[in-house]
């Protein structure tokens, strides 16, 4: 400590443009270990002024300013948002890192336009299991687990029966058990295991031999027997790993055992083991309700099979069916007919087919039940059973159309049976005791029923008053009503025409798109809508028969609202011509022009979004050309700008903004050198916060179209009165030939 540290190394192998910040950081190890009381003046005054040199100026360890430090660092944290660097990539154990990082974060809060939240479709999403977000549609898909497939409707997962979709899931002598979302493979009794496995009994399912353990390995006393699952591996002693670990000859490193696959683990059989670095650990199963047993491979609840693994499970003459969390036990021989098995004794009862409806008895009959089967015995007259198999319903003849009254009579039941009286307008003839109709247009007393001007016509059962209705009305009820033409289609239009119903009679109405024929009044003749309706479209009109199509120029598509016109991007489509090596396609309203852009000599050509730049790599300038790296220009930058034909603006329109980040103790100009003979365009500069310039390119007079030029706009940067670098960016400016 105490060292001057600006009088330290001057970092020649560093780029020109990266070495102030290689001397921030430096300074700041220099002075890892000072105060930093006055670290947050610091910050505040980068942000609010952009420059430091109003704070302690640092000479040597001694003389340590923790503002100028942490002023410093905020500018670099700045530079890095803007450089795309992460907010949290400065780590030098410093009160720089807080600085750097702060600085970093609120300009990414006050610039950074991405870090508005976003909706996220999956967050309200109807998925069983899985969501994953479509890309930037706003759209999701539902997604399944290992082991599961995705059902038709989209949403439910379903799980996979490996033990029957794959061809060989086990090993030959193993049995396939499958459970949600995976299965596991156990060794029947009596089958050999591979090579290494052993049967063991009480888990049902073969496990590891650790031939190390037993002694029946063949490593020499020069080797350690480590063992795996199915075999061992004699390692040289000169290699020794730590506990959990193995040395592994491939690769010459130790490498982590996986005691839960070669089974090297102590785990109880109540417990799964689960591998970590350098070991494992166990975990007690969870408890399983009657009916169920744990996986040992996922650790669930799965069935037991009863039936399977107990083939005595149910007496003799009855077969075991399972099911989740039990089994029944089922007759093998169905009882007879007439009776049912009871499932608690196995006994067959007999079924009373009266109560349960099972009877073949008419409605007018009784059940009686019998074993095995059961009688039918007939009500009284007019009655039939209820649910009690009692005769208590009386029939209604009348509804069931079983009565005897005539076509003149009207039906009405009664207690176990019914009577006929006459309908209205017929009378009880006392001698043949049926029913005559009575004449009411001619009664006793000579009166008519019917109103003035109305014939009375009597008909068997009643009678009608009808009288003359004036042309095109209908008498109905007492009442003369409109007759509508058009929908009885005694109407005189035609075809095409439209009828229109009045009071009286009716209209012929052309459909839309036709007018009345002016010579006869009656058929239908086209409208001409280009004509008629000028302004409808947008490019030009083609009338049809009845309506009319919108057209555009040459380079435009029709949009989606049938009137106006779209530009055909025919670089986006690949519909140019620009095929020279180096020639870019640029999109004009209505067409489109290729421009062969190649870069000066000493020059790279780079794409940065949208634009086409020409950076100067001062690696290439030879050594004998030291013009080369003094040449102040340093690149040059295209850009493309397609505007509707503008006559007349109200205000200044903003075609371009270029923002540059401002070098300390520097001034940046702007100023157009070429293409703006007429005026038309200006570039003004525009306050932001400190540390960047931006500029506004705009149109303030207005242009008729078609116009073309290429606008040059020169950005120089200034240090004491001397151009220190030079960019020129080539606008290229088309004013299509319409206003859309």
């Amino acid at each position: 400590m105490g060292q001057n540290c600006s009088g330290m190394a001057g970092f020649p192998d560093v780029a020109m443009e990266n070495r102030a910040k290689c001397e921030a950081i430096f300074m700041s190890c220099c002075h890892n270990q000072m105060s930093s009381a006055s670290c947050d003046e610091g910050i505040l005054l980068q942000l609010n002024e952009g420059e430091c040199e109003s704070s302690q100026q640092l000479e040597t360890c001694n003389s340590y300013s923790a503002e100028k430090e942490c002023c410093d660092c905020c500018g670099l944290g700045i530079e890095a948002y803007h450089e795309g660097m992460a907010c949290d990539s400065m780590s030098i154990r410093t009160p720089c890192d807080h600085a750097f990082e702060a600085c970093c974060k609120k300009t990414k809060q006050e610039f950074d336009v991405t870090s508005m939240p976003t909706m996220n479709p999956c967050s309200d999403s109807p998925c069983s299991q899985g969501c994953q977000i479509l890309g930037d549609t706003g759209g999701y898909e539902c997604i399944c687990s290992q082991g599961y497939r995705l059902a038709l409707n989209g949403i439910t997962c379903l799980d996979i029966n490996e033990c029957v979709e794959l061809a060989e899931p086990c090993a030959r002598g193993q049995s396939c058990s499958n459970s949600p979302g995976s299965f596991f493979c156990s060794a029947a009794s009596g089958f050999p295991c591979p090579t290494g496995l052993r049967y063991n009994p009480s888990i049902g399912r073969c496990e590891d031999i650790d031939e190390c353990a037993e002694n029946t390995d063949d490593c020499t006393s020069l080797e350690e027997c480590v063992n795996s699952r199915g075999s061992y591996t004699c390692q040289s002693l000169q290699y020794t790993c730590s506990r959990g670990l193995r040395y592994n000859a491939a690769n010459g490193i130790c490498t982590d055992i996986n005691e839960c696959l070669e089974e090297s683990h102590n785990c109880p059989s109540s417990s799964t083991c689960f591998n970590i670095h350098r070991g494992y650990r166990c975990q007690e199963r969870p408890r399983c309700a009657s009916g169920y047993q744990v996986d040992p491979v996922t650790s669930r609840c799965i069935d037991i099979n009863e039936c399977y693994q107990n083939s005595e499970a149910c007496p003799e003459g009855q077969r075991c069916e399972n099911y989740e969390g039990g089994f029944r036990c089922a007759r093998r021989f169905a009882c007879g007919t007439g009776y049912n098995l009871n499932s608690v004794t196995q006994d067959c009862e007999d079924v009373n087919e009266c109560e349960q409806r099972l009877h073949r008895c008419q409605r007018n009959q009784r059940c009686v039940n019998e074993p095995g089967s059961h009688l039918c015995e007939n009500c009284e007259s007019g009655y039939r059973v209820d649910i009690r198999n009692e005769c208590t319903i009386d029939i209604d003849e009348c509804a069931e159309r079983t009565d005897t009254c005539t076509a003149n009579q009207i039906c009405y039941n009664t207690l176990g049976a019914f009577t006929c009286t006459c309908n209205p307008g017929f009378n009880q003839d006392s001698v043949h005791q049926d029913c005559v109709d009575i004449d009411e247009c001619n009664p006793d007393d000579g009166s008519s029923p019917c109103l003035p001007n109305q014939m009375c016509i009597n008909f068997p059962g009643s009678y009608d008053c009808q009288n003359m209705c004036s042309y095109g009305a209908r008498y109905i009820y007492g009442t003369c009503f409109d007759i509508d033409e058009c929908a009885e289609g005694t109407h005189q239009c035609e075809d095409m025409q439209e009828c229109i119903n009045q009071e009286g009679g009716h209209l012929c109405r052309c459909p839309l798109g036709y007018r009345l024929t002016r010579s006869s009044s009656r058929g239908c003749e086209d409208v001409d809508e280009c004509t008629a309706l000028p302004t409808s479209c947008r490019g030009g009109c083609e009338n049809t028969d009845g309506s009319y199509r919108c057209l555009c120029p040459e380079g435009y598509n029709l949009s989606e609202n049938g009137y106006s016109c779209n530009d055909i991007d025919e670089c986006a489509l690949g519909l140019h011509s620009c095929d020279q090596e180096d020639q870019e396609c640029f999109n004009t309203l209505g067409s489109y022009k290729c421009r062969s852009i190649a870069c000066p000599q000493y020059f790279e050509r780079r794409l940065s979004g949208d634009q086409i730049q020409c950076v100067k790599d001062f690696d290439q300038c030879p050594t004998e050309d030291p013009a080369c790296r003094e040449d102040v220009l340093q690149q040059y930058a295209y850009a493309a700008i397609s505007l509707p034909s503008m006559p007349y603006i109200s205000s200044p329109i903003r075609l371009l903004t270029i923002d540059i980040n401002k070098p300390s103790f520097s001034q940046v100009t702007f100023r157009l050198i070429a293409g703006n003979e007429r005026g038309y365009f200006t570039v003004q500069r525009r306050p932001v916060h400190s540390g960047k310039v931006r500029a506004n390119v705009s149109l303030i007079q207005a242009i008729n179209g078609p116009y073309s030029t290429d606008l040059y706009l020169e950005i120089s940067t200034i240090k004491s009165k001397q151009v220190t670098s030079k960019s020129v960016i080539i606008i290229s400016i088309d004013i299509g030939a319409y206003v859309w």
